[in-house]
């Protein structure tokens, strides 16, 4: 079983900006970032969250977007996991906190949040390379779907800090 301490103190090791943490303890959060991210309520305190061999080890952080997706520590592969809780299913993992920041913002301006409000809330969560970001968006949006997942994973992964 997990606590929502263990998630912050994860939360702290990824060097999650502060807001994340506030996510812990606030129900509403500027940007209003509290309609896109949530606390995974339902994993903590549960006897078992459906994801079998690896329930024991991954430690729930944040709801992203929907109920759908829910970002996970993986202390034992120094990973951060996004899986579909539906599935479940890994949608995509990644190396560092900038890397899940990178690809939170790319599925804001997918979704087709206003350019102005997605640099506020890249301020707000303090990403890294946010005019590259966007700058990336611009060029490749084009795209077909198919090679567009392809290229965001590819700039995603690219992405060091």
């Amino acid at each position: 079983m997990f606590s929502k301490r263990m998630a912050i103190q994860a939360l702290h090791k990824w060097h999650a900006a502060q807001v994340f943490v506030d996510l812990y303890f606030h129900s509403v959060l500027p940007e209003n970032l509290h309609l896109i991210l949530a606390v995974p309520e339902s994993f903590f305190d549960a006897e078992d969250f459906g994801l079998e061999n690896t329930k024991e080890r991954l430690v729930p952080l944040l709801q992203v977007g929907g109920e759908d997706l829910v970002l996970f520590d993986d202390p034992d592969t120094g990973k951060l996991i996004l899986i579909s809780v539906n599935g479940p299913e890994v949608r995509s993992s990644f190396f560092s906190w900038q890397q899940f920041l990178a690809d939170f913002i790319l599925t804001l301006l997918e979704i087709g949040m206003e350019e102005s409000n997605v640099i506020s809330i890249g301020e707000l969560i303090e990403a890294h390379g946010l005019e590259e970001i966007i700058a990336f968006w611009q060029h490749s949006r084009v795209l077909p779907p198919r090679d567009w997942q392809f290229v965001r994973q590819q700039f995603v992964r690219s992405l060091s800090c």
